[in-house]
């Protein structure tokens, strides 16, 4: 996720990923700068526990509706053998 870098944005996230029931097994932020390095943003990470493709799916929905994201670049889905 690219997000902007200001308190509160990571809460932001971490609620619709509850309220979806998923999960968040681990969560890493790195400072990004903007091409003009004035507006701050953030790169964040999220790696969450076994979840139902549907939890996810509708959680990114939620996200990409926040005026403090930006950019959701990548969804990697990880099988493990789990019938969820």
């Amino acid at each position: 996720l690219l997000v902007d870098d200001m308190p509160g944005v990571l809460g932001k996230i971490a609620d619709i990923f509850g309220d979806e029931n998923v999960s968040l097994q681990s969560v890493m932020q790195t400072k990004k700068f903007c091409e003009d390095e004035v507006h701050a943003h953030a790169e964040i990470v999220a790696i969450t526990h076994t979840v139902k493709h549907k939890q996810i799916i509708s959680a990114v929905d939620k996200l990409k509706k926040l005026d403090c994201v930006d950019e959701i670049k990548n969804i990697i889905r990880v099988e493990t053998g789990d019938k969820e």
